[in-house]
């Protein structure tokens, strides 16, 4: 073995303990690999970017925008729909959701594929009283197996593809991975709805009725500040950031026989004022004790006076290439930034008990916000967090559906016949969507999974190293 290939073995080694590891992200794992690799001379200079232009990258980026976009015309409602009716025992939920994923996978990103079920295998199975995680798993599997068939369904059969272009002419095109993909598809699919789930453990937490939240009632208390009190007088901000290093929130104010739940930072505390409350029994007391505080009664108030028509509480997951993985909610200052209030989390199906402002979030992590009810989905969505349960599903407008899968299928029958490479075809059909209204020119760019893409462009040029 050469110096060089000792060297970029040393490379791959430490990189795969660092995604193994998870400290890091593993979009800025990637990026360092392909940094080191490029300074000890084992990637040119002049081709350490050469990834970011691999037809592998331009078409997941455009299967990532596409996959949204058929999401935010409806088509999660439609489906929510379709596997709701099909719910009616623990096996055909299963079928039914692994065998969508498969199947959405086979034309799509894994990654988007499963961002686009993900919402509604909670929400049937919230509705039909089982516990998540019986059918999170194997929805998961089936993107995955769903990926083997095609040749855009998953980046190694890309890449793969594009390899055997380069090298023998012929690239691998549409549906050639299908004779072996589909066959181990469909042999996985049957493992996963005999026997797979059966192995899956549920219990860490129970089936819950929809709508029912993180449970929170132990960490929430009513205070009242009396007459004479030191922080009378002073903004409800002010009174949160002292009580910051305690983790002490403020979810509500209650005036009177009026609940104040909408954007009270500005606030200010006056006599009388009772305050909800949201921390651990502990640093709650000492904090309330030297404030001056009283507890009122021994009655503790309940998650349902958390919220109102203003202002919501929802569950959210941590999804894969967040922008909030891997940092801490004290480094988001997500209440001065977002306006929105970190109630608590549960991390592998289990409430997280301790100190959670210096704990760094990871992807998976279940979240309980309260905000905005009209902007919590747009402020969650930018951070990278996928609702767990949704209120409402309409149909937000048809035609903007149809014409989103109408320009997604030609793209799709295009590369299938070879006429255009996939990248080419599915980079159109982006263009298309923007051009028609489909898709905004803000949107567009909302809809790539930049971790993602940094991964892909990083790699490859390491790869191709070896």
């Amino acid at each position: 073995m050469t110096i060089d290939q000792s060297l970029l073995a040393g490379v791959l080694v430490v990189t795969l303990g660092l995604f193994v590891w998870g400290r890091f992200r593993f979009d800025i794992v990637a990026a360092g690999a392909l940094i080191v690799s490029v300074v000890l001379g084992l990637v040119p200079a002049d081709a350490a970017f050469s990834g970011f232009g691999h037809p592998a990258v331009i078409t997941v980026a455009a299967v990532l925008i596409i996959s949204r976009t058929l999401g935010a015309t409806g088509a999660l409602d439609r489906l929510a729909e379709v596997v709701g009716a099909a719910a009616k025992s623990v096996t055909s939920h299963i079928v039914s959701l692994s065998a969508l994923a498969a199947v959405l996978s086979a034309f799509m990103n894994n990654v988007g594929a499963l961002a686009l079920l993900m919402p509604v295998a909670v929400q049937t199975a919230l509705k039909a009283k089982r516990s998540p995680a019986t059918i999170l798993m194997p929805l998961s599997f089936g993107s995955i197996l769903g990926g083997l068939v095609t040749l855009i369904g998953t980046p190694p059969n890309i890449i793969i593809a594009t390899y055997r272009g380069t090298t023998r002419g012929e690239p691998f095109h549409m549906f050639d991975f299908a004779p072996v993909g589909a066959a181990v598809a469909i042999i996985g699919l049957l493992y996963l709805v005999t026997i797979g789930w059966r192995l899956i453990p549920t219990g860490r937490r129970a089936a819950n009725a929809p709508g029912d939240l993180l449970d929170i009632d132990e960490y929430v208390t009513e205070v009242v500040a009396p007459e004479g009190n030191g922080l009378l007088g002073k903004t409800l901000k002010a009174i949160g950031d002292g009580w910051e290093d305690e983790e002490i929130v403020i979810v509500a104010l209650i005036r009177g026989d009026r609940r104040l739940t909408g954007p009270i930072q500005r606030r200010v505390l006056k006599e009388g004022d009772i305050l909800l409350l949201k921390g651990e029994p502990e640093p709650m007391t000492r904090a309330v004790g030297v404030a001056g505080l009283s507890f009122v009664g021994d009655e503790r108030p309940q998650s349902e006076d958390l919220h109102s028509d203003e202002v919501t509480l929802m569950e959210f997951v941590v999804a894969a290439g967040a922008l909030i993985e891997g940092r801490a909610p004290r480094d988001l200052h997500l209440r001065d930034h977002f306006g929105i209030n970190l109630l608590t989390l549960s991390r592998q199906g289990a409430s997280y008990k301790g100190r959670i402002a210096n704990v760094r979030f990871r992807v998976g992590d279940v979240l309980l916000l309260q905000g905005d009810a009209d902007r919590m989905p747009e402020v969650t969505a930018s951070l990278g967090c996928l609702p767990l349960v949704q209120r409402d599903l309409k149909l937000r407008n048809p035609r903007r559906l149809i014409m989103a899968a109408g320009i997604f299928g030609g793209a799709i029958a295009l590369t299938a016949s070879g006429l255009l490479p996939a990248a080419v075809a599915l980079a159109g059909a982006v263009l298309l969507f923007v051009l028609t209204g489909v898709l905004s020119a803000r949107e567009l760019y909302d809809g790539v999974d930049w971790p993602v893409i940094v991964l892909l462009g990083a790699m490859i040029p390491v790869g191709g190293a070896l």
